[in-house]
């Protein structure tokens, strides 16, 4: 059966210790509303933007996990493709600490491009489940099928085809606790937060082929 918004919400708030009454106060919605998500109500746009920093997220990824199209104020640019981002995490792999932190800090500071207006973002339709949305995750970063498994074999060291993600987006290949772990690794998310959407543990440590 499938999993709703409400349980997996559910199931952040508690991993966060957070009462209702609590979350929604920071998210700047009333109580009411948030118990009506919870009970299984349709999220509101804004009602996912005030959860993201309350959980620690990414505004777009809450708007991922909902399966909602993203807004366009939050959707990837349509020259947003992260061809080179395997080759950078490759390179960053072999730096000093110290280094890694200036490349963070400038990574963070890049001016970002804002893409054209356009029609809200959707992601490609799956039947939601855990592949689904951990593969909306890394599209919300600009991650192609073809780029996917070189990111995430840059860090991990695990290569598998483009198909193969595939079928994990499709629910034809189990999203088994260490592959949870290689998204984890990719992903800037928190490790405890993307295991309650899941309802998995992630491992402390990603698989590697190194």
């Amino acid at each position: 059966m499938t999993e709703t918004f409400s349980t997996r919400l559910g199931r952040l708030l508690d991993r966060e210790g957070l009462e209702a009454a609590a979350a929604a106060c920071r998210a700047e919605v009333t109580t009411r509303e948030l118990d009506g998500v919870l009970a299984g109500a349709i999220p509101a746009p804004a009602l996912l933007r005030g959860l993201a920093p309350t959980l620690g997220w990414h505004a777009a990824d809450m708007f991922a996990v909902a399966g909602d199209a993203l807004p366009e104020d939050l959707a990837p640019g349509e020259d947003a493709v992260s061809w080179d981002v395997h080759y950078i995490l490759g390179q960053a792999a072999v730096l000093p600490e110290r280094h890694r932190d200036t490349l963070r800090e400038s990574v963070r500071t890049a001016p970002g491009r804002r893409p054209p207006p356009r029609v809200p973002y959707r992601h490609e339709h799956y039947e939601d489940g855990p592949g689904a949305i951990l593969m909306r995750l890394l599209r919300n970063r600009g991650q192609s099928w073809s780029v996917i498994p070189k990111t995430i074999g840059a860090v991990t060291g695990r290569i598998w085809s483009p198909s193969t993600y595939g079928l994990i987006a499709r629910g034809l290949k189990e999203v088994t606790p260490d592959v949870l772990g290689d998204f984890s690794a990719v992903l800037d998310v928190p490790p405890t937060g993307l295991s309650a959407v899941i309802g998995m543990e992630v491992p402390r440590t990603p698989h590697t082929g190194r």
